[in-house]
C-alpha cells in the first residue's frame, strides 16, 4: 500500500537558472525534512510532465510563469524564489489539514 504524500511541484527553466536551482535546493531540503509526508515533482518548461500535475497546477494553465512553486496545488511562488520560512509554513499548514485534503 502506498502512502499518500503532500505534493510539492516546481516548474523550472531548462536549463535551470540560478533562481530555479535555489528553488529545487529549497524543495529538496523540505523533502529531506519531511520524507514520510512530502513528495517532489519537478517539471521543465516546454516539456510534458512525467506525472499528472495537481488540479491547482493544472488550473493555472498557460498562465504559470517560470519558475513557479506549488504546495499541494496551491501556488506558493512565481518568478522569484519564495522565502524558505514562508514556504515551510505553507507546507506545515497543508500537512495539518491531513492526508484527506492532499492532492493526487
Amino acid at each position: 500500500m502506498s502512502v499518500r504524500r503532500l505534493r510539492l511541484e516546481a516548474l523550472i527553466a531548462s536549463p535551470p537558472t540560478r533562481t530555479c536551482e535555489a528553488i529545487v535546493d529549497m524543495l529538496d531540503a523540505l523533502v529531506e525534512k519531511y520524507p514520510d509526508f512530502v513528495s517532489l515533482d519537478i517539471y521543465l518548461a516546454g516539456e510534458q510532465p512525467g506525472r499528472d500535475p495537481t488540479k491547482g497546477y493544472q488550473d493555472k494553465g498557460k498562465f504559470k510563469r517560470v519558475p513557479s512553486v506549488f504546495v499541494n496545488g496551491v501556488m506558493a511562488a512565481q518568478v522569484e524564489a519564495p522565502e524558505p520560512a514562508t514556504l515551510e509554513a505553507l507546507l506545515v499548514s497543508e500537512l495539518a489539514k491531513g492526508a484527506g485534503a492532499w492532492q493526487e
